[in-house]
């Protein structure tokens, strides 16, 4: 927070606007005494010879450098101050005649605020011209005052009838220098400002500030709708019971065919005599 507070206060001396508004402000002087010569004798000239015919064309001259020097000074103000400023009036038709033009011209209103302007130039630049030299270029001077030792090693100062020592004054006069003329850029880009909003209203025309109209956003694409399947019921296991195959009943033959046929052995057992074995002959 400190840091950037001090690099707006210190970063004005490096700014390229600080140096087109001070060059704004101190032409506004010179060019307000030219605007102010020329219109006052203009004018006084013009509206008394009205009755002999030369007063009408004494007239246009001076309305039509009036609007010349509006729309330099409409031009000077975007170029130096950077502000936006409105169109001079309603795009005229070229098929127009000369007293379709001038009506239009008398019936614009910026012709008559571009005039109000001109003739305001003069005092704005005398205050600006005096603000700036006095604050600018005294600061200047205080910054530059170690220079004064170069040329008058043996130079007394006096502070309220106190005898200061020239190298102590030099350095306060330094040190306070070097803070004065940030703060003069300061006060001249503020000055700058209030000119600038000054030429947005008389040399242009005031454009109705648009309605803040909420932005449509374009709806989103619905999202396919989901497909509900129905979820499985729980239904109880179906057990199939074993088909029970029924074979026809056999016929009394075949039972007997089918019954197995039991061996001569099972039928006739031998006896116990012919089944143990015969003990051999003794030998002698």
């Amino acid at each position: 927070m400190n840091n950037n507070w001090l690099a707006r206060f210190w970063g004005v001396i490096i700014r390229p606007q600080t140096y087109l508004n001070l060059a704004y402000l101190f032409l506004a002087f010179p060019l307000g005494v030219v605007y102010f010569v020329f219109f006052v004798t203009g004018l006084a000239l013009g509206f008394p010879l009205i009755i002999v015919w030369v007063g009408l064309i004494i007239l246009a001259v001076v309305f039509a450098a009036a609007w010349a020097l509006t729309i330099f000074e409409r031009q000077m103000a975007i170029w130096l101050l950077k502000v936006d400023i409105g169109p001079l009036g309603d795009p005229s038709d070229p098929n127009d005649d000369i007293w379709q033009r001038f009506k239009r011209y008398i019936g614009n209103p910026v012709t008559w605020k571009g005039l109000v302007f001109l003739l305001l130039k003069f005092p704005l630049g005398t205050f600006s011209f005096t603000l700036g030299t006095s604050l600018v270029v005294t600061g200047l001077a205080l910054v530059f005052s170690p220079l004064m030792l170069l040329f008058f090693p043996n130079a007394q100062v006096h502070f309220f009838n106190l005898e200061v020592h020239p190298a102590v004054a030099v350095a306060f006069g330094f040190v306070l220098g070097v803070l004065l003329v940030p703060i003069s850029l300061h006060i001249m880009n503020g000055l700058a400002y209030v000119y600038g909003q000054i030429a947005r209203i008389l040399l242009g025309k005031l454009e109705p500030a648009k309605a803040m109209t909420p932005a449509v956003v374009p709806p989103a694409p619905a999202a396919p709708a989901a497909v509900e399947v129905p979820a499985p019921v729980n239904a109880e296991p179906v057990t199939e019971e074993p088909k029970v195959v029924e074979m026809p009943a056999a016929s009394p033959e075949e039972a007997v065919a089918t019954e197995p046929e039991q061996s001569l052995d099972e039928l006739f057992p031998a006896t116990l005599d012919e089944s143990a074995p015969s003990e051999p002959p003794a030998q002698s």
